[in-house]
């Protein structure tokens, strides 16, 4: 069968920011800013960053998987999403700025379960 628009759409827009984050991480990496971040948290900035760039590259990893048909990716991606969020709403000193991300991550997760998306995904087992 052939792949959803909605499962093509998300996929690339998953593996398109995701490396471009990779990208942006290691040009600044060395900055001066992120040193007044690290008190602001309970969990060292550079574990931040260390867990941040493994999940970008499962993530990468995941959207090309799933342009594959590959269900356990899917499903995968959704708990990698979750996980990161309430990970994310434990440790971060402003909890309304993971809002953006939450509501794009939730209709993402609408798009993978949409009717034709579990269609493709059941026939490419």
């Amino acid at each position: 069968m052939k792949c959803p628009k909605s499962v093509s759409v998300v996929s690339w827009i998953n593996i398109i920011s995701s490396a471009l984050f990779l990208i942006s991480f290691f040009i600044m990496f060395n900055k001066h800013w992120t040193e007044n971040q690290e008190d602001k948290g309970p969990i060292p900035m550079h574990v931040q960053y260390l867990l941040s760039c493994i999940t970008f590259v499962i993530n990468i990893f995941c959207g090309i998987m799933m342009l594959q048909g590959k269900n356990i990716w899917r499903l995968t991606y959704i708990l990698l999403g979750i996980t990161g969020f309430i990970f994310s709403f434990l440790i971060s000193p402003n909890k309304l700025s993971i809002l953006p991300g939450a509501i794009i991550f939730i209709i993402f997760a609408l798009f993978l379960f949409s009717q034709k998306a579990n269609e493709y995904f059941k026939s490419n087992q």
